[in-house]
């Protein structure tokens, strides 16, 4: 008569052993935040990084005497890694630093894709800088005060900062894109 009570119980320890199964299961599902990342918030997270990391490469340069070859070699290493993750990086950046009492020497380097010529204007004065794609350009303005605005333009892209000569200063505007999703934005430092 035991035997037999055992054998008429046989389906409710499948039904146990499939709710233990579910459980397990049900508690193995992540319930944190998201584990996959919109493009674009995956591209605003990257650009926000390279707002903090690119006046840092800068003033690594400068402390190793070589600031225009650190923000090169870091500008295809940005492109290497965006590659990978599927988007495209393309940068222009300035950077002005104070050669003598008033004279300001101003590098462009131009990583987007074509040769760019950018206006400088300074006061009254104004230059265009032509910069091949992938190589910097360089020229002096003299007389700079100690505080000045400078305008660039280039492209259809305008901005104006103010700065101070006797420090070294960097503008870079980058462009960020997969597939259909752009994203501009503009460093100072």
């Amino acid at each position: 008569m035991v035997a037999k009570g055992i054998h008429q119980r046989k389906g409710q320890f499948f039904i146990l052993g499939a709710f233990m199964l579910c459980t397990l299961f049900y508690m193995g599902i992540p319930r944190g935040g998201q584990l996959v990342m919109p493009v674009t918030q995956d591209l605003t997270y990257l650009s926000d990084n390279l707002e903090r990391e690119i006046p840092n490469v800068l003033n690594l340069g400068l402390n190793e005497s070589k600031p225009m070859e650190y923000l090169k070699n870091f500008t295809g290493f940005v492109e290497r890694i965006m590659l990978e993750r599927l988007a495209n990086f393309t940068t222009l950046w300035i950077v002005t630093e104070n050669i003598s009492t008033n004279d300001l020497n101003i590098t462009v380097g131009n990583f987007l894709d074509s040769s760019k010529t950018v206006n400088i204007t300074i006061g009254a004065t104004s230059q265009n800088l032509t910069a091949p794609d992938n190589a910097t350009n360089s020229t002096t303005f003299t007389g700079i005060a100690s505080a000045f605005n400078m305008t660039i333009l280039f492209d259809t892209e305008n901005a104006t900062v103010e700065w101070q000569r006797d420090k070294v200063n960097i503008y870079a505007f980058i462009q960020l894109r997969r597939g259909d999703n752009l994203l501009k934005k503009e460093i100072t430092g």
